[in-house]
């Protein structure tokens, strides 16, 4: 099978034109013409598994990939050659590949824009925002859950393969359009959702205590008379301020730091209110929290080692940010 996979990139790929697969409808052309040539060969050398006759049309295409990259002087010739690895984004979610193929493929993707941008802009911005950034349609559809659906299979299969990529999480790589790290552009598009995804799988504490920052500086700048602070972003600062152990003040809190009842506006430092708030320590239960959920980060088993874990199924909740 490898050598008909081997033929079918040297054959059909090298011969495309090099913008070929630059609209998503060639890309997805191309996928379902892989996808018949992967069934027609899912034989008894496999057991008939499909799944793994996908990982290995995966792991094909990464090593074509490669070698056009050796043979340009270790520089990426981007055109066809990187695009088909967006052809095989797709493919490989559909296919429900595991854990070490997804993340080659990941890497391959990194070496060369050194961002994976491209994967978080469909579920933190939207398909349409991405589209006029970017100037190409997601591969995974036009509505933002598809999106989300994509990016939480690719958050989870770099999580179990314990992929770094530059010593980055694949969670805390910048989107260089955006010049921030995905859980800012989520919390600065107020999307909730979004901003819960990239929490469960712990991103950098640097970017969550950024992102609390940055809301508590919109706080700050509403006038007296102004708009109230907006709900969402009142909820995504509780939902940031549960994945942090020590963030006390300010406007709005969580996970043990006291409620929006505790006080009427901002503090003082920088706000417009003159209302002063004191700070709530926080709770013995949410430091454990915090705890916990470090150590499941340092090897690699936030959020999926929280169900091994022998806790009832509230904490189990508490644990995953749900409350």
């Amino acid at each position: 099978m490898q050598a008909v996979l081997d033929e079918f990139y040297a054959q059909i790929v090298a011969k495309l034109e090099r913008d070929e697969l630059i609209p998503a409808y060639k890309r997805s052309m191309h996928r379902e013409y892989l996808a018949t040539v992967v069934d027609g060969l899912c034989g008894p050398w496999c057991g008939r598994d499909r799944r793994r006759a996908c990982e290995a049309a995966v792991t094909g295409s990464v090593a074509f990939h490669g070698r056009a990259v050796r043979d340009n002087g270790s520089v990426c010739p981007l055109g066809k050659h990187h695009d088909m690895l967006y052809v095989m984004v797709r493919f490989a979610m559909d296919a429900d590949a595991g854990p070490e193929p997804v993340a080659a493929l990941l890497a391959a993707i990194y070496t060369c824009e050194k961002t994976l941008e491209k994967l978080f802009e469909g579920a933190v911005v939207g398909s349409k925002v991405a589209r006029m950034i970017s100037g190409r349609w997601t591969d995974f559809g036009a509505t933002v859950a598809d999106n989300r659906t994509a990016l939480g299979f690719y958050l989870d299969r770099a999580t179990r393969a314990r992929l770094l990529l530059d010593g980055r999480r694949m969670q805390d790589v910048w989107m260089r359009s955006y010049r921030a790290a995905p859980v800012m552009v989520a919390v600065a598009t107020g999307d909730l959702a979004a901003v819960a995804m990239l929490l469960r799988y712990g991103p950098d504490e640097r970017s969550v205590r950024a992102a609390i920052a940055y809301l508590r500086r919109r706080c700050a700048d509403q006038e007296p008379r102004g708009p109230p602070f907006p709900d969402r972003d009142q909820s995504c600062l509780e939902l940031l301020l549960r994945a942090v152990a020590h963030e006390g003040g300010g406007c709005g809190s969580g996970g043990g730091y006291g409620s929006r009842d505790d006080y009427d506006g901002c503090d003082g430092a920088g706000g417009s209110s003159g209302v002063k708030v004191v700070p709530v320590p926080p709770t013995l239960l949410h430091l454990a929290r915090c705890a916990v959920r470090k150590a499941l980060h340092q090897n690699f088993s936030l959020p999926h080692g929280i169900l091994q874990l022998p806790v009832p199924r509230s904490l189990v909740s508490y644990l995953d940010l749900e409350c």
